[in-house]
């Protein structure tokens, strides 16, 4: 680095710039735009300044931590997990090392001169150098960026544990390699081996990025399979629904048909009595096999209940149902589909393991305040399986289940809600909160 103090921090400014020009364009935002603008400045500078002071220690305890430090500035920032933002953090600065070691090599050939003499001189030539790898680190950040803009981050954490590995061993390489004491950047010892040596380091590393594209790109395919098989799913279940409610309709038809005929002939014959037990049968039959409706006027929201409801009374579970009235939701079709068929098709499921005594489903769905809100409580037989506060699935076949309850909390908060889950010993309880798309004159309920 140039001895002229303000060429050093400017140079630290421009490498935490690029860090978290990563960050922003990788990471989701903990704030509103200008929270996020203003935290990211000071984030930068903090970082430069940090860089700055730590610049005269030992390369390796300057690397270790920057890797600590870069990811618990960013929690201030980023909703990610810490692990994911250290590996980027590493990422950031593997990129950083090799691509100085590359541009430093081919500096060193053209001028015929050592690094260490180029970089203790302050020459323009050293400037220029560090122009120069700062615009190829620039260029691949954005590449980077690029790359990974579009990615669900949602893998198994046992995948970044494996990753983050990787790139320790990156790291530890690079810096090997990057220690100048050695002698290995001697014009004696021939730079041009080196720079093959450093240039195919970091063709493996891409590798390894590439694969890691390719595993979230897996872990995101199969969860759009996933949201596409429970929405053609329920689709399927809605369609049959209907069809066996038209088939209804014609025997209620059929049947109405006989009874007025069986009345009117009464009423011909004066048997005033009959003619009031007859009715009195009938009201007592219609009371009897009234199926329990959804009516909330939101076409998504009673199509996916009335489907789930028609389901449980052909498989004996009690669902009691309380619906208000509901105003339009920013949440889309498939959105609602994702949410509301997984929550009733989990609590069906931990439904059918009981006997059926005791299958009971609770389901509430009414207005609080601008919040459209749905519970979903059922009973179960108190069999989860939870690996670091998170319920997993108990069915063998984990590679193609256990997304439903990821699945709804992904999609409430990506329409801003609320997501929540508890249980006890006997129930099991999820309730989703969803903003109103229209928020103006709104009978709330404060007491439900």
């Amino acid at each position: 680095m140039n001895n002229n103090p303000i060429y050093s921090y400017v140079f630290c400014f421009i490498d935490s710039f690029l860090i978290y020009f990563l960050f922003h364009n990788v990471f989701t935002p903990k704030h509103g735009k200008k929270i996020s603008t203003i935290l990211l400045f000071t984030s930068v500078i903090v970082l430069s300044v940090i860089v700055y002071f730590l610049s005269n220690l030992n390369l390796l305890i300057r690397i270790g931590l920057l890797i600590i430090l870069i990811p618990l500035l960013s929690l201030f920032l980023y909703k990610d997990k810490i692990y994911i933002t250290l590996f980027f953090s590493m990422l950031g600065i593997y990129v950083f090392l090799i691509i100085d070691i590359i541009i430093s090599l081919i500096f060193a050939m053209l001028a015929e001169e050592t690094i260490q003499v180029i970089l203790a001189t302050g020459s323009l030539y050293s400037i220029l150098l560090h122009i120069f790898a700062k615009l190829v680190n620039l260029i691949t950040f954005l590449l980077i960026a690029r790359m990974f803009k579009a990615l669900n981050f949602n893998i198994s954490t046992k995948y970044w544990i494996l990753l983050n590995i990787i790139m320790v061993v990156n790291l530890f390489i690079a810096l090997v390699f990057m220690e100048q004491s050695s002698g290995i950047f001697s014009l004696d010892n021939g730079l041009i081996h080196y720079l093959i040596f450093a240039s195919g380091f970091l063709v493996m590393s891409c590798f390894v990025v590439y694969f890691f594209i390719q595993i979230c790109l897996f872990f995101q395919k199969e969860k759009e399979y996933y949201i596409t098989d429970t929405t053609n799913k329920a689709l399927c279940q809605q369609i049959e629904i209907q069809n066996v409610m038209i088939e209804n309709i014609k025997k209620i038809k059929h049947d109405m048909k006989n009874n007025l005929l069986n009345i009117s002939m009464l009423i011909n014959q004066n048997k005033t009595n009959e003619v009031l037990e007859y009715i009195n049968e009938l009201t007592a039959y219609i009371q009897q096999h009234k199926s329990n409706i959804c009516r909330t006027e939101n076409s998504i929201v009673d199509a996916i209940v009335n489907c789930k409801i028609t389901f449980c009374e052909s498989n004996n579970i009690k669902l009691n149902l309380k619906a208000d009235k509901l105003p339009e939701l920013y949440a889309s079709f498939s959105e609602m589909t994702t949410i509301l068929s997984n929550i009733l098709d989990n609590s069906i499921e931990a439904s059918l393991k009981l006997d059926e005594s005791n299958r009971e489903i609770d389901v509430s769905i009414f207005v609080y305040k601008n919040y459209a809100v749905f519970t979903v409580k059922n009973k179960f037989n108190n069999v989860l399986n939870i690996k670091n506060g998170v319920i997993k699935t108990t069915k063998l076949n984990k590679s193609l289940h256990g997304y439903g309850l990821s699945l709804i909390e992904d999609t409430v908060k990506k329409n801003n809600g609320v997501f929540n889950y508890s249980h006890d010993d006997d129930f099991f309880k999820v309730t989703v909160m969803l903003p109103l798309k229209i928020q103006k004159n709104i009978k709330t309920v404060a007491n439900y």
